[in-house]
């Protein structure tokens, strides 16, 4: 995705840029930072996913049920149930928000489910991030983290702090995993300051 991401930039003359990822997004952002560091001028990670960290282990174990649902061709209890598992919201509740704030969302991971336990998860648990590779991106990073959020993207956050020269934490109160859709508002403040900081020249 990262190699997409950069040939998409090349194609449209776009020769430095922002960039920013939720969840699996942010390792795309991450690596293409990494990979090819003069096209980018900023990092915005929502809490980036990183299953390398010490709590990956558990969190992969604890999706077993979810792959195991999606092999026997339960695409939507596997999708519904990865929803309601990294939002830490009842799936009655996690549908409800999807619903209100992004129409159709969830029919429409529902009918990616192939893409994304077949492709997307299994490339993100096999990428990783150490600390050194952390600590080479120069670019300003934005990390922005619900601080009711699980073990694993708490981990990430505390990676990025003690890792990346340049970062900034962005706290959001109450949230969690869905942080920008639980609460768009002060998450775009947070972005629009972040980038207020650091324009392009």
């Amino acid at each position: 995705h990262a190699a997409d991401a950069a040939a998409l930039l090349e194609h449209l003359g776009v020769r430095r840029a922002h960039l920013a990822g939720h969840s699996s997004g942010g390792a795309v952002a991450v690596q293409l930072a990494l990979d090819d560091p003069e096209r980018v001028h900023t990092v915005t990670l929502l809490e980036l996913s990183l299953l390398s960290v010490p709590s990956g282990a558990a969190f992969l174990e604890g999706a077993q049920p979810l792959f195991e649902a999606y092999a026997a061709g339960d695409h939507e209890r596997a999708v519904t149930s990865f929803l309601s598992a990294v939002s830490d919201l009842e799936w009655p509740a996690c549908r409800d928000l999807l619903d209100k704030h992004l129409p159709g969302a969830v029919a429409s991971a529902v009918k990616d489910a192939d893409t994304f336990f077949g492709i997307e998860l299994p490339a993100l648990a096999q990428w990783s991030l150490s600390a050194e590779q952390a600590a080479s991106i120069r670019q300003p990073v934005l990390s922005v983290f619900g601080n009711a959020t699980q073990p694993l993207w708490v981990e990430v956050a505390d990676l990025l702090r003690s890792s990346v020269p340049n970062v900034e934490d962005c706290a959001i109160e109450g949230v969690g995993h869905l942080l920008h859709i639980q609460r768009p508002e002060p998450v775009a403040e947070g972005i629009a300051r972040f980038l207020d900081q650091h324009p392009m020249r």
